[in-house]
């Protein structure tokens, strides 16, 4: 929350004025990335499953062929830990990479909020920004992938920029795996979803 600072207050029952506050508004949170708890323990026997996502940001490096993995689990076993830990060794690392996270809400259906909450981190986009100011971080984080804003209505469609155009699914897949594609262009990109 972003806070305007108050007088301090002379409250009932406390011997000196108390400091004191008034929230403003809510400030986004960074997109994809859980609220950490405070509580942080060593990764025990997880080794190979981390060599493993080690060994594809490699040969990503060394091939510049996309790689897809899948960490497959029942809830609470560790899988965002695991994705937790090999971000961490990236952000750690002397090589460039960019990263994205999206993360599908527990609540409601919305097609693709994983992608979109990848993509709006692109773009800057945060959520309480209205849909001409989404539309103008989409546009200028297409001239900067691209050097023109061809694809905007196909992007502004993932991330709330409104827009009347309709697409088929085809024409949209499309247009966001050569934006995909274009972030991955200059460093290796790790998509986390």
């Amino acid at each position: 929350f972003e806070y305007d600072v108050l007088p301090p207050q002379d409250l009932r029952g406390k011997a000196a004025p108390v400091a004191a506050w008034r929230a403003v508004r809510a400030r986004p949170a960074a997109r994809g990335v859980r609220t950490p708890l405070r509580l942080q323990a060593r990764l025990v026997g997880r080794d190979d499953e981390l060599a493993v996502l080690e060994r594809a940001l490699a040969d990503v490096r060394s091939s510049g062929r996309p790689r897809l993995v899948t960490l497959v689990g029942p809830a609470g076993i560790g899988k965002s830990r695991l994705a937790h830990e090999l971000l961490e060794q990236v952000e750690r690392a002397p090589d460039p990479v960019s990263i994205r996270r999206g993360r599908c809400v527990a609540y409601g259906n919305v097609s693709y909020s994983a992608l979109a909450e990848a993509m709006k981190a692109e773009c800057a986009v945060l959520d309480d920004d209205s849909p001409a100011v989404v539309e103008q971080r989409a546009r200028a984080a297409l001239e900067r992938l691209f050097g023109h804003a061809d694809l905007l209505p196909h992007l502004a469609a993932l991330v709330g920029a409104g827009g009347e155009q309709r697409f088929g699914r085809e024409d949209l897949f499309d247009a966001w795996r050569r934006i995909l594609e274009r972030m991955a262009a200059a460093v290796p990109l790790v998509l986390v979803v």
